[in-house]
């Protein structure tokens, strides 16, 4: 079942972070998932979503697979995130 079903399925709390980061991007590369590139950049920064916050596209675009699309994708996921924390 893809992260998409099963967010339908089961909702957010059934999704890990990379299953989740995976449906901002939309897609991985021909050899590797979106969830698998997700995890990869996970790993980069120890599992730690604050750690992946404070990178930016350039970070981000290392990852083979990720340009300024999906990095950006993800930066304002976790921008907006941020703002919420801000706010409440």
């Amino acid at each position: 079942m893809c992260p998409r079903e099963r967010f339908l399925a089961h909702g957010t709390d059934a999704l890990s972070d990379a299953e989740l980061m995976s449906m901002l991007i939309g897609s991985g590369r021909p050899d590797q998932s979106a969830v698998a590139l997700c995890e990869a950049i996970l790993k980069a920064v120890g599992g730690r979503l604050d750690l992946l916050a404070n990178q930016d596209q350039k970070s981000l675009s290392r990852f083979n697979g990720i340009g300024l699309a999906k990095s950006s994708a993800i930066l304002a996921a976790l921008e907006l995130g941020r703002r919420m924390c801000a706010v409440g």
